[in-house]
C-alpha cells in the first residue's frame, strides 16, 4: 500500500499560494506553535504572572540584570517586586506632564539612556546618570550638577556659584524650582538631554561609543559626543549625518538600526548604510538601498547581524546576497505578508460603551513617524484616545527567535543558519503586549501593569490553556487529479493532539471528526482515516494544557484513478 511521510515543517507558516497548490513543508496556518531545530512544530511556552506593578509606570526596559520602568509627575513610584527598578523621567519644563511610552532605551556606561513621549505627544531624551551627591561646605560654579545624598530622581544645577551650607537643604521637587544653600543657589531639574542639538526624536541607538537620533525636521542623523551622551556640541566630536542629501525620496529620517557594525538609516522608500566611528572624521556613507525602507522605528530588530523591520509591503531584511556583497532588501517576511498586511491596513478600537471601531493606520508626515496620539468619538459620543500602529520587535536571542508583536498577536521568526530554519508562526495572546523584552535569557511581557514570564515547563498563559493549532496544504501525494481512498495514518508525536482532515478544497467548512492522539503511534495499529479525495489537508488541535509536539505524520492510501 503506497505511503508517503511529511516530516519537514521547516518552511512554517506560508500564505503566498493557495490551499492545493502549496507544499507540503508550507503550514497553512500555525497559531501558538513554533519550528524547532529539528523541523517539528512545538507548541509554544506559556506564560508566568510574575507581578502586579504598582500603578503609574510605563515601559520594561531589561538592563543590569533588573527590568527597569519609569514615572513622571505626582509622587514617587517604588515596586514591591524588586526585580523591578522604577525611573523618575519628569518632562524638563513642566513635571505635570505624563510619560505615555518608552520609544527606546540604550545602556550608556552603566545607565539608561532613555526616550520618551509624554501624553501631548512631545518627546524628550533623558539620560538617567548619576552627576555624584552633594557635599557640605565645599565650592561650586556656575553649572555643577549634583544630586541629594538620599536620591529623589531630580538633578540640581548651580545658578549661583558659592559654596554650601553645613547641612542638607530641603530639596525641592518642582521643575524649575530654586533653593538657596549657603551661598549657592540650586536648580531643581529632570533627567532630560538640555544641549540644544539633541533631536529629542523618537529612534535613538547606541553605536561607537555615541548616541545616534534620528532629526525628521532638519533631515539629518545627529549623535553626541564620544563616551558624553549629554553633549551634543563639541566641535570634533559630536555632530551629524547628512543623509538628507544622500536622499532622492523622501529626505526626513525615520528610524535607526544596526546591520553588522555599521548604521542603517530608514527612510519611508530606502535606507542608507553607514560606517560610523568615535571618531567623526572616520564616518562614512555606504550605500543606498532604494525601494525598501520603514515608516515604524519601533519594528526594527536585529538578527545574526542582519536588521529586519516592517516596510509597506510586510517584514523585510538588509543583509549581504551571497557571491555578490552587495547590500539589498531580502523579503524573508514575504511567506507571512497577507496576514501583516491585514493588520496594518485596519485595525479596531473598543470604545468604553463597546462598540467596536474600524480605523485605518495613521501617518504623521510632519515626523515621518507613526505613533502620535489622537481622540476618536464614535457615533454613541464616547471618546477613545489611541495611538497609531507601530508594531515592536524583539530578538528573543535564548530561543533564536525574533518576535514581531502586534496588539494581542506575535509573528515569530525562528531562524537557524546551522539547522537551515528560516520559518515564521503566530501567537495568539489574551492580552494586549504592550512591552516585551528579554532579560538574562527569559522573555518578559507586559500588559496594562501585570507582568508575565514565558515559562518553558508551561503550556498555560496564567491559568489558561494555550490553545495550539496547525492547517496543513492539501496534500494530493504526489498524484494531483487522481482520486484517491484514504485508509490510514501514523504519527510521530509527543504529547497529545486533535487530528481532523479537511477533504474538499472548495469548501474549507468540510472536516471530519477529530480524533485524539497520544504519543508515536507507529509503535502500534495503523489510525483508521476513511475518506475518498484527490487530496486531504490535516489540522493539528493542541489538548488542553498537555504539551504538543509534532514530529511526521505518515498517510496511507490507494490510488483509484483519475477524476
Amino acid at each position: 500500500m503506497p505511503a508517503i511521510t511529511f516530516d519537514r515543517f521547516d518552511a512554517g507558516l506560508d500564505v503566498r499560494k493557495g490551499p492545493t497548490t502549496s507544499g507540503a513543508n508550507q503550514l497553512r496556518e500555525a497559531t501558538n506553535v513554533y519550528v524547532t531545530t529539528g523541523k517539528t512544530l512545538r507548541k509554544r511556552a506559556g506564560l508566568e504572572h510574575i507581578a502586579t506593578l504598582e500603578p503609574g509606570t510605563v515601559g520594561l526596559v531589561s538592563s543590569g540584570g533588573k527590568l527597569h520602568t519609569f514615572f513622571s509627575g505626582g509622587a514617587d513610584v517604588v515596586h514591591a517586586n524588586t526585580l523591578f527598578s522604577p525611573h523618575r523621567i519628569d518632562h524638563g519644563t513642566d513635571g505635570t506632564k505624563v510619560v505615555s511610552e518608552i520609544l527606546g532605551a540604550e545602556n550608556f556606561n552603566g545607565f539608561l539612556y532613555v526616550a520618551a513621549q509624554y501624553a501631548d505627544g512631545v518627546m524628550q531624551h533623558h539620560y538617567l546618570d548619576d552627576p555624584g551627591a552633594w557635599v557640605p561646605a565645599t565650592a561650586y560654579v556656575l553649572g555643577d550638577v549634583r544630586r541629594p545624598t538620599v536620591q529623589n530622581g531630580y538633578r540640581y544645577t548651580v545658578t549661583v556659584a558659592g559654596t554650601t551650607a553645613a547641612s542638607e537643604p530641603a530639596w525641592p521637587t518642582t521643575i524649575g524650582a530654586t533653593i538657596v544653600d549657603g551661598t549657592v543657589t540650586w536648580r531643581c531639574d529632570s533627567h532630560d538631554i538640555k544641549d540644544p542639538n539633541c533631536p529629542h526624536s523618537a529612534s535613538i541607538i547606541k553605536q561607537a561609543s555615541k548616541i545616534f537620533a534620528i532629526d525628521p525636521v532638519g533631515e539629518t542623523v545627529p549623535f553626541s559626543a564620544t563616551d558624553l551622551p549629554r553633549d551634543w556640541s563639541s566641535a570634533n566630536d559630536a555632530g551629524f549625518l547628512p543623509t538628507g542629501l544622500r536622499q532622492s525620496g523622501s529626505r526626513a529620517p525615520t528610524g535607526l538600526g544596526q546591520y553588522l557594525k555599521q548604521l542603517v538609516v530608514f527612510h519611508a522608500d530606502s535606507s542608507q548604510v553607514w560606517t560610523v566611528d568615535p571618531d567623526p572624521v572616520n564616518m562614512a556613507f555606504v550605500q543606498v538601498v532604494d525601494g525598501v525602507g520603514t515608516r515604524y522605528p519601533l519594528s526594527i530588530g536585529n538578527v545574526a547581524g542582519d536588521s529586519i523591520f516592517l516596510d509597506d509591503s510586510g517584514m523585510r531584511s538588509i543583509t549581504t546576497l551571497a557571491y555578490t556583497n552587495n547590500l539589498a532588501d531580502v523579503d524573508i517576511g514575504s511567506p507571512i505578508d497577507k496576514l501583516i498586511r491585514a493588520i496594518v491596513d485596519s485595525f479596531t478600537v473598543l470604545a468604553s460603551d463597546g462598540t467596536t471601531i474600524r480605523i485605518p493606520p495613521i501617518v504623521t508626515v510632519s515626523t515621518g513617524i507613526d505613533g502620535v496620539l489622537l481622540d476618536i468619538v464614535n457615533s454613541a459620543g464616547a471618546v477613545i484616545r489611541l495611538s497609531a500602529i507601530n508594531p515592536k520587535t524583539v530578538n528573543y536571542s535564548a530561543r533564536g527567535q525574533l518576535i514581531v508583536a502586534f496588539d494581542d498577536t506575535a509573528f515569530v521568526y525562528s531562524f537557524s543558519r546551522t539547522a537551515k530554519i528560516s520559518a515564521w508562526t503566530e501567537y495568539s495572546f489574551k492580552m494586549p503586549l504592550d512591552v516585551v523584552t528579554q532579560l538574562n535569557g527569559k522573555l518578559y511581557i507586559r500588559s496594562g501593569d501585570d507582568v508575565f514570564r514565558v515559562h518553558e515547563f508551561t503550556t498555560q498563559d496564567d491559568g489558561l490553556d494555550v490553545a495550539a493549532r496547525i492547517v496543513m496544504p492539501f496534500l494530493d501525494m504526489k498524484s494531483p487529479g487522481v482520486m484517491k481512498q484514504f485508509v490510514g495514518m501514523d504519527i510521530a508525536l509527543e504529547g497529545s493532539c486533535k487530528v481532523s482532515f479537511m477533504h474538499d478544497p472548495d469548501d474549507l467548512t468540510q472536516v471530519t471528526d477529530p480524533i485524539v492522539l497520544s504519543g508515536d503511534t507507529k509503535r502500534g495499529d495503523t489510525i483508521p482515516v476513511e475518506l475518498m479525495s484527490t487530496a486531504i489537508a490535516p489540522i493539528f488541535e493542541s489538548v488542553g494544557g498537555e504539551p504538543m509536539d509534532i514530529n511526521s505524520i505518515t498517510l496511507y492510501f490507494e490510488n483509484l484513478g483519475v477524476v
